[in-house]
């Protein structure tokens, strides 16, 4: 087999374009499978197509939002300020809303305010905590 692939050129030419354009077309899948996210794949059937939303508005969000809604339910009736703001602020929704205010031209002033009190409850409270003082 080997020997026939050497007498005749022309058929180990037609492979290697063969090889080549299976290389190139096995590096734009690479490519496109790169690019392409989860929240931004189509789903195409014949009947319908549809696009996931990215970002805060994902649908892939509605679990962790109504989380939140549930610990603010419980806090609210249940719990006290103090307790409260700890157990409210491991939620990453906030976090998220926060971000996406950030991203956002209009609300980039409002955004800025909210990472701002975030990370000042993270300083101060670490110093008042360390020296034994209550910082919520």
């Amino acid at each position: 087999m080997l020997t026939e692939e050497l007498s005749n050129p022309a058929s180990t030419i037609s492979l290697s374009s063969e090889n080549i354009s299976n290389r190139q077309r096995a590096k734009m899948n690479k490519h496109a499978n790169r690019q392409a996210t989860p929240a931004l794949k189509h789903f195409n059937d014949n009947s319908s197509s549809f696009q996931m939303k990215q970002g805060f508005f994902s649908t892939l969000t509605v679990p962790f939002i109504l989380q939140l809604a549930f610990m603010v339910f419980v806090a609210s009736f249940v719990m006290h300020v103090q307790v409260a703001t700890r157990f409210l602020s491991v939620s990453p929704p906030i976090y998220w809303y926060a971000s996406h205010l950030m991203e956002s031209s209009a609300g980039f002033k409002l955004g800025y305010i909210i990472w701002t009190v975030f990370l000042s409850y993270v300083f101060f409270g670490s110093l008042l905590f360390s020296n034994f003082y209550p910082f919520t």
